[in-house]
């Protein structure tokens, strides 16, 4: 690279901080920059080695993503040249689920592998953190040496770092800024609430005369220090709150509610809070949508050029808005991360175990997806149920068919090994040939779900009728008493098997939709960069 000093540095995840360089003899020195049993290094300590880089001398590799996206956004801010690269070519993070796995896990690691290769041998300077065993803290910090082994001996995954890449960390920040605030605004709320909710129940319990509670609260919350501007917004809402009628004389637990969540709306609270907290939204928005941005303290400014990845990737996605991308953007940072779209399933949780169950949280298994990926994938899903006229949706009643049918299909089954003569199928389902997705049309739905409904009539079973978004509960039921037969044990055994199937192809058809939509993401995203192969996401795939 011209002469230029390449430095490498990496974290391990609880302790040691990690440097290598190579000057222009060629050689490999790695040393321990802090040892912390408890962080890897101080903010001020990284930003004082960061500003000890010379920009005309130095070029800086570290890892994509985690802690690392600060420590290169600060360089890249200085001037020095950053090569990032996808911990992915290490084979992962490698931490056994169990204690008697390390030593398995220590001798497969490509980590260990990449130092012996090299003649490296791991630093002994960090006691084991908590309950961890030796080897595990051999592990971890055989990972951060080999990323900078990585670093200094090259590969295939290093790559500059661009103003797209600024651009998405920078929302990162500016994401996460909202969402503290976010958390803290609904803390502030709930607390004013039970506040308010407490002083309700004590006034009812002890008032001697018949009071009216809320008129007692809106005293309270207004004070004798309101003006009569401030009274005249704050009543204002009120009315619209409330309607004509004024405040109810017995205060119910939603009518505080009410009040307290007019009062934060109010130019007296909001000022303090919500106004910052919509600022910070129109933050997020405008490093999406790009613009001008007043520099601090001064009469300049400076333009933002609008997010590639928020134009191409998420924008044009009906139900997807600014916040729902701000998320997942935040989240994943940058596509070359993962090596497939399957990677980045699983990065979002929406993976399966080795034995074919969905992942969620189990005593003994790992689970290490990315929450906030999750949350925002979830929140997709959710638009997209109530927004009728998305395509998503359309895809999302398709599944939902497909997901009924099989279901029943697995009924009918129970059935027959049970020998109980039910047509679970319509016998119509059971003449065509379906082996996925693309034989069942949308409409098929319908006629599925009116035939169990018949069939928990029958059976004296019933369910809830609510929306497609909630999860439908069954209940026992003595309706239609007169066409119910008098059931058998086998009957009634099999006749709980008919609950809740309905509920249960809407979730799962949920599911589907969140991994389509994260195939979506990754070929539309891959397509902004050169080196990511694209997935299928034909619906023969997805129905496998």
């Amino acid at each position: 690279m011209n002469g230029k000093r390449i430095v490498a540095v990496a974290y391990a995840p609880k302790g040691t901080a990690f440097v290598a360089t190579r000057g222009a003899n060629g050689n490999l020195t790695t040393i321990a920059l802090k040892e912390s049993a408890k962080k890897p290094s101080s903010r001020e300590k990284k930003i004082e080695f960061i500003q000890s880089l010379d920009p005309d001398h130095d070029v800086l590799v570290i890892e994509n993503g985690g802690v690392s996206d600060y420590f290169a956004l600060y360089a890249r801010a200085r001037g020095i040249k950053v090569l990032r690269f996808a911990t992915s070519v290490l084979g992962g993070a490698e931490h056994p689920a169990k204690k008697d796995d390390a030593a398995d896990a220590l001798d497969r690691s490509r980590a260990m592998a990449l130092l012996n290769q090299h003649g490296i041998t791991v630093v002994k300077a960090e006691k084991p953190n908590g309950t961890e065993t030796s080897a595990i803290l051999t592990l971890r910090k055989a990972r951060a040496m080999a990323m900078c082994v990585v670093g200094i001996h090259g590969h295939e995954s290093l790559r500059p770092m661009t103003e797209g890449d600024v651009t998405n960390l920078r929302l990162k920040l500016v994401y996460r800024s909202y969402v503290r605030s976010f958390k803290a605004t609904m803390r502030a709320y709930q607390g004013v609430l039970q506040s308010y909710r407490d002083q309700a129940l004590i006034a009812q319990a002890f008032a001697e005369t018949e009071n009216n509670v809320l008129e007692m609260l809106l005293e309270d919350l207004l004070g004798g220090e309101a003006n009569e501007t401030e009274r005249a917004d704050f009543f204002a809402l009120i009315g619209k709150t409330f309607g004509n009628e004024g405040l109810p004389a017995q205060a119910t637990e939603e009518d505080i509610a009410k009040l307290v969540g007019a009062f934060l709306e109010s130019d007296k609270f909001r000022s303090t809070i919500f106004d910052r907290l919509k600022a910070q939204k129109k933050a997020v928005e405008r490093v999406l949508q790009g613009g001008k941005v007043r520099r601090k303290g001064t009469k300049e400014f400076d333009i933002i050029p609008a997010s590639d990845v928020y134009k191409t990737v998420f924008e044009p996605i009906d139900g997807c808005g600014p916040l729902i991308a701000a998320r997942m953007i935040a989240a994943i940072v940058d596509i070359r991360r993962f090596k497939s779209a399957p990677a980045l399933k699983a990065y979002a949780g929406y993976h399966h175990f080795e034995d074919g169950t969905r992942a969620r949280r189990v005593a003994g298994k790992v689970s290490n997806w990315n929450t906030d990926l999750k949350q925002g994938v979830y929140l997709f899903c959710d638009q997209t149920v109530k927004n009728k006229k998305s395509p998503w949706n359309a895809r999302l009643e398709h599944r939902k068919a497909f997901e009924l049918y099989k279901l029943l299909l697995n009924r009918q089954e129970l059935a027959m090994d049970a020998d109980l003569d039910i047509e679970v199928v319509p016998v119509a389902y059971m003449e065509r040939t379906i082996k996925g997705v693309q034989d069942i049309v949308p409409g098929d739905f319908t006629v599925l779900a009116d035939h169990l409904e018949a069939l928990q009539n029958r059976f004296g079973v019933a369910f809830k009728k609510g929306g497609d978004e909630e999860v439908l509960q069954d209940i026992e039921t003595d309706e239609d008493e007169e066409e119910q037969t008098v059931l058998t044990k086998t009957e009634k055994d099999f006749a709980k098997k008919l609950k809740g199937l309905k509920g249960s192809a809407h979730q799962k058809a949920l599911r589907w939709l969140g991994q389509q939509f994260l195939k979506h993401v990754y070929n539309e995203w891959s397509k902004l960069v050169v080196d990511v192969k694209e997935e299928p996401t034909s619906e023969a795939v997805a129905a496998e």
